[in-house]
């Protein structure tokens, strides 16, 4: 008997190790990214060919023929389209560097295998981008100190560490981003005039925040930079308007300031979420998120434990720059005309158009005005120029300008009539929830030299405005339960990715709406196209006609998810096992085999008790201090021997049989 269960425990170890291998191994199958192969690019509509690149966005993203939008892996280029940022430093710089490499040249892309269907969270194609010469291009840039490393999203281990090496090496050279250490980025946000916030010293250890006529007080050290943070973000987010009612209700007081405050600290942003501090006529940039509240504290105990006459070398000697030629007053941006100012009357332009604020757009939908306001942000897409008011493009008007009619306007509109204040006329229509005029010719944009008041529309009699409730019944056809799918008419700047977020809540699935109109590719749509939308259920599966893509990707996604639920069972099953072999080998102990036919064979039971204790005096030895051991023979059990176990403490006595 004893034999057996000595072999049994020698199984259970087994499969204690077989356990912790077999879960190790299937954690790693599970993390270890799938090969890229010429099958599931071509279920993607993707290949390794060469295209030509047709436009480029900024320094990271490129738009190619047959292929759609690139965003290029694993590095990052200052923000020049960002609808929450301003145009950031270098980032110009960046982009033209990109486009004089790729612009009207063919190009292709390598893949990475962490990214399953090959697009970001945007829905744009990721690759590693390399010329007809050979070049790679995201080695160029990062050389040139256009870009960074970017290591937010997991990517190819060895092209990671590639990347920081020359990262690395640019910094050495102080070239491209890296020269004088941040305080060439620091002047150009100051002569930019970019925004600021301003920080105080309040009683108690505590800082106030202001920005404008708008103060947040009584803010701890420890939550200063996520509120500067918000606080900065907000800004560029929403227009004046939109601005106030935040900061209205995040708690701030509207609290007019007459004159500035020498104590006054101001906070900007910098490329690739650093911040920048500046005082009076000194500067101190770059610095990490996590370092700013200690640098604010550090600052205010400069300001507050030296004389005035030697703050200035006690700032440097800490590493701040000194800017005397710039100046930056935080008057400048304090004053916000209130609502009777900036609204009060009507504008008339010379053909009797009534004139509205841009920001007021969105109260008139459908009316044929002219919009006033001045062009901050423009972006030239190839296929439709963009003209902005806000920097916030996602959710404030927008002026089209398609490139069918590109001939009847100066050429490169997008530098024409950028920081130009103008008129644009035409009918304010609604797209995604936002206003929008489209120009079909130079006449409906007038550029007005000097900034004149913008005034909005007093209602008169006779006036016909669209309601907002009118306005808000223009929306998208609609899936419903009895139809298996609609039509849609492809509007500027729509692409597959947008509606399949837009109806399926996910713009990865973009490939269900492609293969159901058996398009070549998520290009081959144009503007005015209609195509159809297709009804999914809850499983993603077509209702009506399930395509061959889909079905493939249904399949091997199903084909995972079972491997995974196997690989858990099966791992949790022998770790079970494991854990109950190992409960059981401690709680049982070490017991010795002792050959019964041995003892039977010995007649002399003074020999049967004399071989029976060699074989158990390791266990005797071990537990002579918690009972006594003795040995019993009983002919009438069949010859059977017995080991006897008194415990001297409480008197029990067990009796197991050998």
């Amino acid at each position: 008997m004893h034999k057996y269960l000595n072999f049994l425990r020698i199984i259970i170890l087994i499969l204690i190790l077989l356990a912790c291998v077999s879960f190790t191994s299937s954690i790693g199958a599970l993390n270890k990214p799938e090969p890229i192969t010429d099958k599931k690019l071509k279920q993607l509509g993707l290949d390794r060919k060469f295209h030509k690149c047709i436009s480029v966005a900024d320094g990271d993203t490129i738009t190619l023929e047959d292929i759609g939008s690139i965003r290029f892996i694993g590095i990052d280029t200052p923000e020049k389209n960002h609808p929450k940022l301003p145009i950031q430093y270098w980032s110009k710089k960046a982009s033209n560097f990109t486009r004089q490499l790729c612009l009207g040249k063919k190009v292709r892309l390598d893949y990475d295998p962490y990214d399953n269907d090959l697009r970001g969270k945007y829905g744009r194609v990721l690759g590693y981008i390399f010329l007809e010469n050979g070049m790679f291009l995201q080695e160029e840039l990062l050389k040139k100190g256009h870009a960074i490393a970017y290591l937010k999203y997991p990517f190819d281990e060895e092209h990671k560490a590639q990347f920081i090496k020359w990262e690395q090496m640019a910094r050495r050279k102080r070239v491209g981003l890296w020269q004088d250490d941040g305080f060439l980025e620091a002047r150009w946000i100051l002569k930019q005039k970019h925004q600021m916030v301003q920080i105080t010293n309040s009683e108690n250890n505590k800082y106030e925040l202001r920005y404008k006529d708008w103060i947040l007080k009584s803010i701890p050290i420890d939550q200063l930079e996520p509120q500067v943070k918000k606080l900065y973000g907000w800004i560029y987010e929403f227009s004046v308007r939109d601005l106030e009612k935040k900061l209205d209700e995040a708690n701030y007081y509207n609290e007019p300031k007459v004159k500035s405050n020498k104590m006054a600290v101001l906070v900007f942003g910098m490329t690739h979420k650093k911040w920048g501090i500046f005082y009076q006529k000194h500067i101190y940039p770059r610095i990490k998120p996590e370092e700013l509240d200690r640098k604010i504290e550090q600052l205010f105990g400069i300001l507050n434990s030296i004389d005035s006459d030697k703050i200035d070398q006690g700032l440097i000697n800490r590493g701040y720059h000194y800017v005397g030629d710039l100046q930056y007053d935080p008057l400048y941006v304090v004053k916000i005309p209130n609502n009777k100012e900036r609204f009060s009357s009507t504008t008339n332009i010379p053909n009797g158009i009534r004139v509205i604020n841009w920001d007021r757009a969105n109260e008139h939908i459908g009316k044929y005005l002219g919009v006033k306001g001045e062009i901050v942000r423009t972006h030239n897409s190839g296929k439709a120029c963009f003209l902005n008011f806000h920097n916030n493009f996602t959710r404030y008007m927008s002026v089209v300008i398609f490139s069918s009619d590109f001939a009847k306007f100066p050429k490169n509109p997008e530098d024409y009539y950028l920081n130009k204040i103008v008129i644009i006329k035409g009918t304010i229509k609604e797209y995604k929830n936002k206003p929008e005029i489209i120009l079909k010719n130079p006449a409906q944009i007038e550029i007005i030299e000097g900034k004149i008041p913008i005034k909005s529309i007093n209602k008169k009699e006779g006036d016909h405005i669209v309601s907002n409730q009118n306005a808000n019944n223009i929306s998208l056809p609609k899936l419903t339960d009895d139809k298996e799918f609609i039509f849609y008419t492809i509007k500027p700047g729509d692409s597959l990715s947008k509606l399949a977020e837009l109806y399926y809540g996910d713009p990865k699935k973009y490939y269900l709406i492609e293969e159901y109109n058996e398009l070549k590719n998520s290009n081959h749509v144009i503007i005015g196209q209609k195509i159809k939308i297709p009804k999914i259920n809850r499983s993603f599966t077509l209702n009506q006609k399930v395509s061959s893509t889909e079905r493939t990707m249904q399949q091997n996604l199903n084909r995972s998810d079972n491997n995974k639920k196997f690989y858990y069972l099966y791992s949790t099953m022998l770790i079970v096992l494991g854990v109950i072999g190992l409960f059981y080998i401690l709680k049982r102990g070490k017991k010795p085999y002792v050959a019964k036919k041995d003892i039977r064979s010995a007649h002399d039971i003074d020999m049967a008790e004399s071989m029976l204790k060699r074989s158990y005096q390791p266990e005797i030895e071990k537990n002579k201090q918690t009972y006594t051991h003795n040995f019993e023979y009983d002919e009438t059990e069949g010859c059977e021997y017995y080991i006897v176990r008194e415990h001297p403490s409480n008197k029990i006595v067990t009796k197991e049989k050998l």
